[in-house]
């Protein structure tokens, strides 16, 4: 099983951390970008070293694709489950994978022993606060092994009570390595999304937020209109009429029985299924299947197929419940992010204007201040479960952990869905803001038929894509672009400026250590500009060089010019 470039970099920044800081790791990987394979590559290095680890998840969907890519990343090994809904509990096993509301407690936590490396699948579930079962098994678990150490997953570095999941006080110390959702896409590993053009939107002015969300009961009666819901239907099937498999989430169950039977009607019942928290295990899983295997082609659920559902197939999604959560929103779209044969590209349909309350999909980022709207004063968005104490999401209707069900939820969305484009297009958000540099920049010399070459910098930007600059070092010596490219090098560097494109690829590739590398970079959109512009930049120290080297690097430079002019 050959990994991805990216799934092996993660591995590895994990195990470096490790080895030079303290704290925990997180990897932050989109949906769909692979996370049970990274995880099987790490638990097979572990098991290489004669340590023990143990993988945690909250689905039992989630626990069988786990143990399944492991099992295929180290042969002959039986991976251990500890699941009381899969029927299992191997607990004597070097690598265990379990369902976290099976393990919390003391004694299946001294069953387990001694582990050395937990990796937690969906971390952003962990509450922030130190309590819940997550924080019941750890504390469980350090006082049989002091030393051990946690690694997180996610694709949203934050928790839908809007804050990081990584920081000072929190189980996780640090997202030691992110890879972009836009690269992904860009690169054929993800699907690609489109959107069409803006509808008119649900009207939320009439619907309260508590904790920082729309109030659930009010959403569900007031989408819950007959003509309303009906248009919906009618504009939904139009813009779906090509595609095979259409996931809908809905706001509550008055509002997802008008919508299924607005769809049966229109295309039959056989071909619509819906799945709520209150639905039984195996109809369930009959309408999942039947969903995967394409003999049913609209599925409707209400907050449930958010997180461990992996159907490929989706190619739309409908969302016809508004959001104030960033990482909400995120899963929704991201059901659609998988590649799959039937599929070119996934249409995302956004009745609910969440798009254009929060951005593009791969620039979602957690608000700066807690509190979202008017009613960020009120509850704490996020509640703990009656039941096993989990802190789950104001809005949730079911708890991930041990299906405990609040009583019933409930939006109004307008006929037409607001699809602003669901993907950015590459460019930072319109504010200047501070962007880590992953790794070093990359440079190529860019020759555009008919102009002047120029040295191209790449820079790899955590949480975003790739961004460049343009060096117009080739340009007459009394031109602005040849001054601009003068300027840029001796800010970095203290060798004096090459006279062309390819003498600074050669010192660049040669001695590297001669030009400062960024640390991070201070973007800038400005409204009217397709795209943004650097406008300061932090560097690492710099390293220590060989003049020779450096002497060499001009030498072949020279070699080259000369063997180009003959």
């Amino acid at each position: 099983m050959e990994p991805r470039w990216y799934q092996s970099q993660a591995v590895q920044a994990v195990w470096q951390f490790m080895r030079e800081q303290p704290g925990n790791p997180c990897l932050v990987l989109p949906t769909g970008a692979g996370k049970s394979l990274t995880i099987a590559m790490m638990a097979r290095d572990i098991l290489a070293w004669k340590s023990r680890c143990l993988v945690l998840a909250h689905r039992k969907e989630l626990l069988q694709q786990n143990a399944e890519k492991i099992e295929a990343c180290i042969p002959g090994l039986q991976a251990g489950i500890y699941s009381a809904g899969i029927g299992r509990r191997d607990y004597l096993a070097d690598v265990v994978v379990a369902g976290i509301q099976s393990v919390y407690r003391q004694k299946a936590a001294y069953q387990l022993g001694h582990r050395d490396v937990v990796i937690v699948d969906e971390a952003h579930l962990i509450p922030g606060d130190g309590e819940g079962m997550y924080f019941e098994l750890f504390s469980n678990l350090q006082k049989i092994n002091p030393k051990i150490r946690f690694v997180g997953l996610t694709a949203t570095p934050y928790r839908l009570d809007h804050g990081m999941v990584v920081g000072e006080g929190r189980l996780f110390s640090k997202i030691c390595y992110e890879v972009p959702l836009l690269e992904l896409i860009q690169q054929g590993f993800l699907c690609p999304l489109t959107s069409k053009e803006p509808g008119n939107l649900m009207q939320v002015a009439d619907v309260g937020t508590r904790g920082g969300e729309f109030i659930q009961s009010q959403l569900d009666r007031a989408a819950a209109q007959e003509e309303t819901v009906r248009q919906a239907v009618e504009e939904l099937l139009s813009w779906s009429a090509d595609r095979r498999s259409v996931l809908i989430f809905t706001c509550g169950r008055r509002h997802a029985a008008l919508v299924e039977e607005h769809l049966a009607k229109a295309v039959g019942a056989a071909s619509v299924g819906y799945v709520d928290g209150t639905t039984k295990p195996a109809a369930r899983q009959k309408v999942l299947d039947g969903f995967k295997a394409g003999a049913i082609r609209f599925l409707i659920n209400i907050d449930v197929l958010t997180t461990g559902f992996d159907a490929p197939n989706i190619d739309c999604v409908a969302l016809l419940r508004p959001t104030l959560s960033p990482g909400l929103l995120y899963q929704m779209i991201g059901r659609g992010f998988r590649l799959h044969p039937s599929k070119q590209n996934c249409l995302v349909l956004d009745f609910a204007g969440n798009i254009e309350r929060h951005g593009p999909v791969d620039r979602l980022r957690p608000p700066k201040t807690k509190g979202l709207g008017a009613g960020s004063g009120g509850e704490a968005p996020a509640r703990a479960c009656p039941k096993c104490k989990e802190l789950v999401a104001i809005q949730a209707r079911e708890c991930p952990a041990c299906g405990y069900q609040w009583p019933e939820p409930e939006a109004k969305h307008d006929a037409k869905a607001s699809t602003l484009p669901v993907l950015s297009d590459g460019s930072p958000s319109k504010e200047d803001e501070w962007i880590e540099v992953l790794g070093d920049p990359a440079y190529l010399v860019y020759s555009p038929p008919g102009k002047k070459r120029s040295l191209r910098v790449i820079y790899k930007l955590r949480g975003t894509n790739a961004f460049s600059e343009f060096l117009s070092l080739d340009h007459p010596h009394d031109s602005t672009a040849k001054k601009q490219a003068e300027r840029w090098w001796r800010r970095r560097s203290d060798v004096p400026c090459p006279g062309s494109c390819w003498e600074a690829w050669h010192i660049l590739k040669k001695c590297p250590e001669a030009v400062a590398k960024p640390a991070r970079v201070l973007m800038r959109w400005t409204p009217g500009r397709k795209f943004p512009e650097i406008v300061d930049v932090e560097f690492h120290p710099r390293g220590h060089f060989s003049l020779i080297d450096l002497d060499e690097a001009k030498l072949t430079a020279q070699v080259q010019a000369q063997l180009f002019r003959s």
